[in-house]
């Protein structure tokens, strides 16, 4: 399962909006494993996660 945390909506210079969040995997057989941070145009972002946890 990948598990991102939003930490940051901003527009970049020429004004596209991009989250920043950090990124985290779990698999029952590994544990936790950190992905770092990363940065996606909010397009994007919402097509590739679009799914929330209650």
């Amino acid at each position: 399962m990948e598990l991102v945390t939003v930490t940051d909506l901003r527009p970049d210079a020429v004004g596209i909006p991009h989250v920043h969040f950090r990124l985290t995997f779990e698999e029952a057989a590994i544990g936790r494993i950190e992905g770092g941070k990363r940065v996606l145009a909010l397009n994007s972002f919402v097509a590739a996660y679009n799914q929330r946890l209650a």
